[in-house]
């Protein structure tokens, strides 16, 4: 990556930043299942951040790599 991604990277902290706030009253994951809310706002950044992963992907790989078209979910699946 160059010093030209850096303003991907910051963005993606931000966002890991904005899940943290959302979640950090949260004592369970029943908690946080319950709270649709929360719920859903986690998850939307969660598929920002690998969209925006996606993005410095493609900077950062050769054409003849390939990824499975699901790499993005399995952090996710569990949950959904």
């Amino acid at each position: 990556m160059s010093e030209r991604d850096n303003p991907l990277l910051l963005l993606m902290l931000e966002t890991v930043e904005k899940i943290e706030t959302f979640t950090r009253s949260m004592k369970s994951a029943e908690e946080f299942e319950k709270n649709v809310t929360v719920y859903d706002a986690s998850l939307m950044n969660f598929i920002v951040i690998g969209e925006m992963s996606g993005e410095a992907k493609k900077k950062t790989t050769s054409p003849n790599t390939s990824y499975p078209s699901n790499a993005g979910w399995q952090l996710i699946s569990p949950c959904v």
